[in-house]
């Protein structure tokens, strides 16, 4: 992807003869110095405390900007999320006009006729004849409207002073497309494509419509409000109460301080935290294990100190040490005659973007958790906190239709997650180092019958039909 965007700045005409030797010799020069660019800032480092940190230090600075060429988002819950977050803005008073017009402009009558060209061109990804595995590089077109719709997502043949100055990462993910001089597009990118679902439609939204000069002073403003109100407010809640319908008790955030959300179901009390914040594209593109740490403790492991509030591990923390003498429920534990010496907590820490599931990262937030626990002598006023489960937002999408069922409950899956890592992690070597990094989703086993997403029964949930 880097080399696609170094020869659309520095090369004139990108569409050549095949059989022009000469510039295919030009290609390969531009290739080996683009490669040898890339590998000359990589370097092992031997400065480490142990064996999961020397992982963390020697992988990250390469596994961060590949995640999204060696992983794919799932088309039908970035469907999902774009159809809530369009449909609250076509149904908020104040906001109604300006989305009408936003999806005129590209003739398109409602969210579900925006979204379904873009899942329509994404199904297109794979020749069914040589079998899934295998990806198309062109979008075939056959009327001008198509085009039409596209257009806000193609790369102009001559790049300008903006593109110019854009890293390959933002440049390609913001227009993973490039006309062709036929009836057809190169994508560039399949899953920058898929983004456009999504998270690529936030921003295209507020780029492309009146909004960007409505309430908000910035792309930052309206990111916070969009995470606040739709990925908070809207998508959680109505997660939440979907998989536990017989909780003894739910409670949401509404401003008083307490974590995104608390759920009791018995003695066992599920605790979450959500942040719908991206990976920064500096971070993604530094190739420095500092820079990267540092990114990952701003956005899911900051302490309360000055001008700081605590996000992230140290909310749940705080939440948890809370319950030590207080509750979030309308009665006190003392009232329902419960014992805290007998609660289990279960510590969730929700993410939105893929970059966070690079192999190491939970870990990291695991023993930063750990630590925090410890330091407040928290686990011995409980029966048990279990170990963090940092958990992908698309994972609870995917398994909606089972998560509200004991057999496959969530608190089943946390469970069949920590015994699965503590087992490896008792006997962690070099070979199982990486499996042992893996993310949450990785550790879990579900039968491929039960895999199957449906949905209307997703659109029945969200009232988006």
């Amino acid at each position: 992807m880097s080399f696609i965007c170094f020869l659309y700045k520095n090369t004139n005409d990108l569409l050549h003869n095949d059989n022009d030797t000469s510039f295919e010799m030009s290609f390969f020069k531009a290739y080996l110095c683009h490669v040898q660019q890339l590998t000359s800032d990589y370097k092992i480092t031997q400065d480490t405390t142990d064996k999961l940190d020397w992982f963390r230090k020697n992988t990250w600075p390469s596994l961060v900007n590949q995640i999204h060429s060696n992983t794919y988002l799932n088309p039908f819950d970035s469907f999902i999320k774009g159809l809530i977050f369009l449909n609250y803005f076509r149904k908020h008073p104040e906001f109604s006009g300006i989305t009408k017009e936003f999806l005129t402009n590209v003739n398109a009558q409602t969210p579900w006729q925006y979204l379904f060209q873009i899942l329509q061109a994404a199904s297109s990804a794979w020749d069914k004849k040589r079998g899934n595995n295998f990806k198309q590089f062109f979008l075939k077109y056959d009327t001008p409207l198509f085009s039409q719709f596209f257009g806000g997502m193609t790369l102009p043949k001559k790049p300008s002073s903006e593109y110019l100055s854009m890293d390959f990462y933002s440049l390609i993910k913001s227009k993973p497309l490039f006309e062709l001089t036929n009836d057809s597009f190169l994508v560039l990118d399949w899953d920058f494509l898929v983004n456009k679902l999504y998270d690529g439609l936030v921003y295209d939204f507020y780029s492309n419509s009146k909004i960007s000069s409505s309430k908000f002073s910035g792309y930052v403003d309206f990111k916070r409000f969009t995470s606040v109100e739709i990925t908070e407010k809207q998508t959680l809640k109505k997660i939440i109460t979907s998989i536990f319908p017989k909780a003894s008790f739910i409670g949401f955030d509404e401003g008083s301080g307490g974590p995104d959300a608390y759920v009791r179901t018995g003695k066992y009390v599920f605790i979450f935290e959500i942040k719908d914040a991206y990976f920064s594209s500096k971070a993604i593109l530094s190739k420095d294990y500092d820079a990267i740490k540092a990114e990952i403790d701003k956005k899911y492991n900051t302490r309360k100190s000055k001008g700081k509030k605590n996000k992230g591990v140290w909310q749940l923390i705080d939440a948890i040490n809370h319950c030590k003498k207080g509750s979030f429920e309308h009665k006190s534990f003392e009232e329902q005659r419960l014992k805290r010496r007998n609660l289990v907590f279960y510590p969730i820490l929700i993410y939105t973007d893929k970059t966070f599931s690079v192999p190491g990262i939970d870990q990291y937030l695991i023993e930063e958790f750990d630590n925090g626990i410890q330091e407040l002598s928290l686990p011995g006023v409980f029966q048990q906190i279990k170990t963090l489960s940092f958990i992908r937002l698309d994972f609870f999408l995917d398994n909606l239709h089972l998560l509200s069922h004991k057999e496959t409950s969530l608190k089943f899956f946390v469970d069949q997650y920590i015994k699965r890592r503590n087992k490896l992690h008792k006997s962690l070597n070099e070979e199982n180092l990486f499996e042992a990094n893996d993310p949450f989703e990785h550790w879990i086993k579900i039968p491929k019958d039960q895999k199957e997403m449906n949905i209307r029964s997703l659109a029945n949930t969200f009232d988006l039909l």
